[in-house]
């Protein structure tokens, strides 16, 4: 989470893509559907309320976050039903948070939201 959203204050440069890469590492090693999801959830909050706080504006920075989105609905199928619920209602949580984002990233969450609820019934 620290990769996607520094300390705001400090000096520490925001690493989004370091961050995905570690999360499809742990992935390929791990094989943990459920820690792997945790991870992408935390980084896909960090980065949306950091985008949203700060008003980042970078296309790459976006574009991590929705591999993120993408790599959290593929592993759905992978998830206990209960697991895919809370993710559900987490996304849903984020999403009334953040839905007012520039850079389409709304819109992508709206996208997500409704992947994973046609997912988690």
């Amino acid at each position: 989470m620290n990769l996607v959203y520094p300390n705001p204050l400090g000096s520490l440069p925001i690493r989004a893509g370091d961050a995905l890469k570690i999360i499809k590492k742990f992935y390929k090693i791990s094989d943990d559907p459920s820690a792997t999801a945790a991870m992408l959830l935390d980084g896909i909050e960090a980065g949306t309320g950091q985008a949203d706080d700060l008003g980042i504006e970078g296309d790459t920075y976006f574009i991590v976050l929705g591999q993120m989105m993408r790599m959290l609905v593929a592993l759905q199928e992978k998830l206990p039903r209960k697991d895919r619920r809370d993710i559900r209602d987490r996304l849903v949580r984020i999403y009334d948070l953040n839905k007012n984002i520039a850079w389409g990233h709304g819109d992508q969450l709206r996208e997500v939201v409704r992947a994973v609820r046609r997912l988690s019934r």
